[in-house]
Parts: C-alpha cells; sequence; structure tokens
C-alpha cells in the first residue's frame, strides 16, 4: 500500500511538472488572429488564413499557444486542416474554436464576396479567331487579390463579335464588344477589340528587316560612342513597334497617320491598344519603364532612325544610358513610317545627365528643320524653321533638368546665339539649346553648360564637337535679270543647294561683286546711282557661283526704256511694286486683304488679270486651267513650232505647252477637268513636274517640303502641308511668288 501511494504521488509530481506554463499563472484573454495578428472575423470567399492563438496572462505576459486545435462549426462555410490553415469555401456565417491546455476561444467569421471583381486588362486587342485566357481577380478585405476566373459568371453584350467564359475570350469577327463578370452584386466590365489577323504582319518582310537592321547599328553605334550600353532587341517591342506602323501605315495617308501618332483608335484596321502601354501589353511584353518614337518616313539610308535622333526630345527617348532594349517597326510603302518602342531598366533613383552632340563627336549636322511633335521651338514661334543643329542636355529616370546658363563658341571664339528651351517655357523638363542659324560646316564647337538635376545634384560640363564638311552643288538667284531705277534698291534672294541641308537660303552669308561701279550690293540688297546698260553681279557661297544680270536706267531719261520679259520669258521680278495700292485699287476687293501686295504684284507682272466687274475674287478656289495659266506666264518655257491656237476653250493654248514638258493636268482630254477646283496636292504634283520631278502623292509634297518652295499650311510637314484642302486664287499668287523667290524660273520637262 505504502509503495502504491509512492507512485502516486511521483506521478501527481511529474504531472505538475509537464504541465502547460499557462495554468502557473491565471489567463486574463485568448484571441484567435492569422499568423499576421489580423482580425478574421470578415473573410473573402476564397481566403485562406494560418489561424493563431494568443494567450495574454495576468502578469501582463503573452504568448502564442503551440499547437492550438482549431475547429469550424460548419465546414461548409469554412473548414481547417491539421496544420491550422482555415479554407473558405461558401457564403455565410461559422463559428471558429481554439482549444489549448484547458483553455478555448471562439469567434464568429463571416465571409463574404470581394469588393471588387477586376479583369487582368481595361481593354483587350485579339485578332478574328484567336482566343486567349485571362486572370479574373477579387478583391479581399485584407491581403492579396483572389483568383476570381472560375468563380464568376461572364457575359459579353454582343456575343456575334466575341464569347467569353472561364476558359479564355474567343474572338469571332471584327468589331468591339463588353465583356462582363459577376459575382452576385459585383461584377466587372473590360473592352474587346477584334480586327483582322492579316493586316498585322510585316515583321518577317526582307525590307523591314533590312531596314531594321541598320537602324539598330546606327542607333547602337551612337549610344557606344557616348559612353551608354547598346541596346538589345526584344522581340516582343519589335512586335509592337510593327503592330503600330501598320496601323499608321493603314490609314492611308501621312495626315492621318500623324493626326494619330502614339494614339490607336479602337475598330480601325490593325489597332492593337489605345495606348502605348497596351500596345505593350497585347504582345506580351511586361512592361516596367516604356517608350515609343514614331517618324512618317521609313527607314531607307537609316532616314528613319537618324531624323528622329535629330529630333530633341525623341533623341532624349532614344539616348537615355537607363534604356535597355528596343524594336523597330517598318512600313516601307507610302505612307511610309518608322516606329520604335523601347524598355529602360527599373529606376535607380540616382538620376545622371547626358548630353548630345556628345563629347568629341564628329560630322554633326551644321542644321536642323524644327518640325519635330511637340516642338522645342514652339514657345519662339519657329516651328519648321531652319536653325542649328539642336543640342540636348537631358537627365535619366525623366528627371528635369535646370539651366543655369550655357555658351556655345565657334572655333575662332565667337559666341553663337540659341534658342534655351526647357521646363520655364515648354512641358518637357530636357534643356534644349537650338542655335538660331544653321552652323558653320567643318567647325569645331565647345559648349559650356552649367545647371543641376531635380534633387539637387549640380553640372558643370564643357564639351567639343566638329561639324561635317559641306558641297554646295549649285545655287540660284532670284530674280535672275534685274531692271532698276537709278537710285532705287531692289532685293535678292539666292539659294544654295548642298548635300548637307538640301535647297537653303544663303542670301545674307553670300558674297556679292559687281560688274560696274554704279552697282553696289549689301545682304542681296542691290541699289543702282547711275545708268548700267549690261551689267552683272557675280554670287559666290562656299565655292559656288551663280551670276545675276541687270541694266539700270534713269528715268528722267526718255531715250532709256525698261525691259519687259514676258512672251515665254517669264516674269522680270519678284519685288513687290511701291504702289501697290494704287494697282490694288483697280479691283473693288483687293483693299485690306491678307494677300493685296502679292496680288498686286502679280497684276504688275501680267500674270494676273480680274474679272469684267472689277472684282478680282481672290478667296475663290483656283481652277486647273487658272492655275496653269498663272505658272506658266510666270515662268520660262520654249513655244517653237507649237500650235497654240484657241479652238474650244480659252486655255487650249496653254494645255499644249503644258503637254510638252508632261506636266500632270486632267484636262488634256477633258474639258470639264480644266475647271475643277485643284487640291494643294495635286498643286504640289505639279510643281514638282514644273521643276523636272514625276512624283505623286505625299512624295510630292515632301519634295516641296525638302526643296523649301513650301512650307505647308500649318507646319512644314507633309500633315501640316493640308494636301486635301483647295488652293485660293489669293494662295496661289503667293504660292507662286514663293517659289519663285527660291529660284524656280523655268518649266523642265519631267
Amino acid at each position: 500500500m505504502q509503495s502504491k501511494l509512492k507512485i502516486m504521488l511521483l506521478f501527481m509530481v511529474l504531472s505538475l511538472m509537464l504541465m502547460p506554463a499557462v495554468n502557473a499563472v491565471s489567463v486574463v484573454e485568448s484571441y484567435i488572429t492569422d499568423n499576421q495578428e489580423r482580425t478574421i472575423t470578415t473573410l473573402t470567399l476564397g481566403q485562406e488564413v494560418n489561424l493563431r492563438m494568443r494567450i495574454m496572462l495576468s502578469d501582463n505576459t503573452s504568448s502564442i499557444a503551440p499547437n492550438p486545435i482549431f475547429t469550424s462549426s460548419n465546414t461548409g462555410i469554412g473548414s481547417v486542416s491539421s496544420q491550422g490553415v482555415f479554407s473558405t469555401l461558401s457564403l455565410g456565417t461559422t463559428v471558429l474554436t481554439a482549444t489549448y491546455g484547458g483553455v478555448t476561444k471562439t469567434i464568429n467569421v463571416q465571409v463574404n464576396p470581394p469588393y471588387h471583381l477586376k479583369f487582368d486588362q481595361y481593354q483587350y486587342a485579339l485578332n478574328q479567331g484567336e482566343k486567349r485566357s485571362f486572370t479574373l481577380t477579387g478583391q479581399a478585405y485584407f491581403g492579396d487579390d483572389l483568383d476570381y476566373t472560375s468563380r464568376v459568371t461572364y457575359s459579353s453584350n454582343a456575343p456575334d463579335i466575341v464569347q467569353v467564359d472561364k476558359s479564355g475570350i474567343k474572338a469571332l469577327k471584327s468589331g468591339s464588344a463588353i465583356i462582363s463578370a459577376s459575382f452576385g452584386s459585383v461584377t466587372a466590365m473590360s473592352t474587346v477589340n477584334v480586327v483582322n489577323a492579316a493586316v498585322v504582319s510585316g515583321t518577317d518582310d526582307p525590307q523591314a528587316i533590312s531596314q531594321r537592321s541598320s537602324g539598330y547599328m546606327l542607333w547602337n553605334s551612337i549610344r557606344t560612342a557616348m559612353g551608354s550600353s547598346p541596346l538589345t532587341e526584344n522581340q516582343l517591342l519589335t512586335r509592337a513597334a510593327q503592330n503600330h506602323a501598320n496601323y499608321l501605315h493603314g490609314t492611308g495617308s501621312s495626315q492621318a497617320a500623324s493626326s494619330r501618332g502614339h494614339v490607336e483608335h479602337p475598330g480601325e484596321v490593325g489597332f492593337t491598344g489605345q495606348s502605348i502601354a497596351d500596345r505593350l501589353t497585347y504582345v506580351g511584353y511586361k512592361i516596367s519603364g516604356y517608350g515609343e518614337v514614331v517618324n512618317y518616313v521609313d527607314n531607307t539610308n537609316n532616314s528613319g532612325i537618324q531624323g528622329l535622333i535629330d529630333a530633341p526630345y525623341h533623341r532624349s527617348l532614344m539616348l537615355d544610358p537607363t534604356a535597355i532594349e528596343f524594336g523597330i517597326g517598318i512600313a516601307s510603302s507610302a505612307p511610309k513610317i518608322t516606329v520604335s518602342n523601347i524598355g529602360y531598366k527599373a529606376s535607380s533613383n540616382t538620376p545622371t545627365a547626358y548630353y548630345y552632340p556628345y563629347s568629341g563627336q564628329t560630322n554633326v549636322p551644321t542644321s536642323w528643320y524644327a518640325a519635330e511633335t511637340p516642338n522645342p521651338l514652339a514657345p519662339f514661334g519657329k516651328e519648321g524653321a531652319l536653325v542649328g543643329y539642336p543640342i540636348t542636355i537631358s537627365a535619366t529616370e525623366f528627371k528635369n533638368v535646370n539651366f543655369s546658363s550655357a555658351t556655345i563658341t565657334d572655333s575662332s571664339g565667337n559666341n553663337t546665339d540659341y534658342y534655351k528651351t526647357d521646363a520655364s517655357n515648354s512641358s518637357k523638363g530636357i534643356v534644349v539649346l537650338t542655335p538660331k542659324t544653321p552652323l558653320n560646316p567643318s567647325t569645331t564647337y565647345t559648349v559650356h553648360f552649367e545647371g543641376s538635376l531635380t534633387g539637387g545634384t549640380t553640372i558643370q560640363k564643357e564639351w567639343t564637337f566638329t561639324t561635317r564638311s559641306e558641297t554646295i552643288s549649285s545655287m540660284t538667284a532670284s530674280p535672275s535679270k534685274l531692271s532698276l531705277q537709278v537710285g532705287k534698291s531692289q532685293s535678292l534672294r539666292v539659294w544654295a543647294v548642298s548635300d548637307v541641308n538640301g535647297n537653303q537660303e544663303v542670301t545674307s552669308q553670300a558674297q556679292y561683286q559687281s560688274s560696274d561701279s554704279h552697282i553696289s550690293v549689301q545682304n542681296g540688297t542691290v541699289t543702282a546711282s547711275g545708268t548700267v546698260s549690261n551689267g552683272t553681279i557675280t554670287i559666290t557661297y562656299r565655292g559656288a557661283s551663280t551670276t545675276v544680270s541687270l541694266s539700270a536706267i534713269d528715268p528722267a531719261n526718255p531715250n532709256l526704256k525698261q525691259a519687259q520679259d514676258v512672251n515665254g520669258e517669264g516674269i522680270s521680278s519678284t519685288e513687290i511694286p511701291s504702289d501697290y495700292r494704287t494697282i490694288s485699287r483697280q479691283m473693288k476687293d483687293l483693299s485690306g486683304h491678307w494677300a493685296e501686295k502679292e496680288i498686286a504684284w502679280a497684276i504688275s507682272q501680267n500674270l494676273v488679270q480680274g474679272y469684267e466687274d472689277k472684282t478680282f475674287q481672290p478667296n475663290r478656289d483656283v481652277t486647273e486651267a487658272e492655275f496653269i495659266a498663272f505658272a506658266l506666264r510666270a515662268l520660262k518655257t520654249d513655244k517653237t513650232g507649237l500650235d497654240l491656237q484657241q479652238n474650244n476653250h480659252w486655255a487650249d493654248g496653254l494645255y499644249v505647252i503644258s503637254k510638252k514638258y508632261n506636266l500632270p493636268l486632267l484636262g488634256y482630254s477633258n474639258q470639264s477637268a480644266r475647271e475643277t477646283k485643284l487640291t494643294r496636292t495635286r498643286v504640289a504634283e505639279i510643281i514638282a513636274a514644273i521643276d523636272g520631278q514625276s512624283l505623286t502623292g505625299d512624295d510630292a509634297i515632301a519634295y516641296l517640303l525638302n526643296m523649301h518652295y513650301s512650307d505647308g499650311k500649318t507646319s512644314a510637314t507633309i500633315e501640316g502641308y493640308q494636301g486635301g484642302d483647295t488652293l485660293t486664287r489669293a494662295e496661289t499668287i503667293k504660292f507662286l511668288l514663293n517659289v519663285l523667290e527660291k529660284g524656280v524660273t523655268e518649266v523642265k520637262k519631267s
């Protein structure tokens, strides 16, 4: 008996030793939470949480109960695994119970629907016949979003275009539809745009491959020379760029393409996403940092990529040292397009500055036509102007560069005036220093810049670059013949065609030498101090030259007559007559008109005349026959051997002359076409042909802009030319005067 008593006492001692410490003091409270100690009285269907029991003791301490036992009163609402994971299974309420060492805690858990639902894209772009999977998420009361793809009910408002279920979205035919997902009263919607897959092509086109390859080489050669890492081609970026190039090409014209720029319109042919991000998502590119640049030419001879490098704001995206990959898309037939998408590495929050032209760069262009959108010269009203090659100071992380001071000096120490564009006068954060006039060729320039980056980093940078050499192939002066009056002055305009800048005005830079001491020339202004019969002015510019013949009469001497170049010899002068108001008053409707001076000039040169009612009707649209009449009276032509009889129409003889020069007219065989209104595109085609070029459409417009025969209607771009608009009689006179002043003096055979 005594032995049994000892054994029982020993068992009691051991039992006391093995009892949980919680029994050593009283339990004040206990809690059931998840493993992050969040309240779990409300959970979202589909949510799983790791349960935890915390014991609060009377000595103000607490501890996590090891391996408590959890149970659910309604396992249809939620169940608990042996590892303490509570899984919500349906909507409703269940009671969770936790037990540990004689301590029990219960809580009510309400399982609710998600706050809201969301498709993984707010819009989708699919090719006809394509099926694409997706993920639909529901927002939980706390924690990560939940996959609700298989839990909801789906519908489409246009099931003949798009069908949807948990397995994916199926595109049946071209069009748009809105798909919906519903879980009780909680819904989500997304737009699906379906396009014809046949238009999404071109990635494997041999011409596009060649132009893409040369573009990559040029781009990376510049980055490497700057000290930045070369970019690698990402096939997804290439596909996205090609898709957008195809879309812009599909608009049918450069004007329509440029009006869309970086935006696509749902339902249009080739649509793959409204924004850049949408189009990158469409091809599966995982977006971090990204950019897109577009040029409305293809990349023949690298003109597309080089043109983007030349444009300051586009350049900044392309040469950013944090860029890591790229893709190029090409449309090589009209309307021609070059698109590039760029991927950037994640932000490092340590911006650095980069400069272009880069230090030590050679063969730098001397000039740039300011035709970028947005335009860095917009604050100065110089959009489309011929200026010096722009210099940029940019920062990574798309941070602002703050300007303090800058100088640009040539190798002789002469300062170069520039336009300064930065965040103070534009929406862009880079600094653009644009010389006001073209730089000198074969010249080393030094740039000294002082400023700072956003965040306070100070910049003091000095570097040099050298411009390319230049060869002048030809020069023209307008007018090519001068008839002066003694004591009067008349202005010349001089143009030079170079291998660098094309046809550019050099009136103020050229040198002038007169054959007669009575003639003086200052910056193109010619003045006669005495009579001259057969004088010449020799004009030179960078090794090229041209000659202007002249005569000067004394109006007080009636024996001297001024020669008139008419009847196939073109105009005698492009100078606006000083008494233009006397001439314009001959017409009832010219006083105060914006083109009053130019129309008076045209009347004085016998190019145009008014109507019998003494009106000129300057705002009436010009017809094909009228335009040809104005042009052929203004330019030299050879009418030898031509029958110029007027048989059925007043312009019969003019069309005979035009036929000799192959001018692209509709009225040769169709007399009614002679009275049709001309579009600006037709005018571009005719002017190009007059200059010996057989071009059509955008190519003709591009030629006029390149030769500066036109500065466009709204800007010096194909879209700014507004080719679909008609031309009024006043605009025609202004147009022809500009062409004449650019050096076109005769009709050439195209």
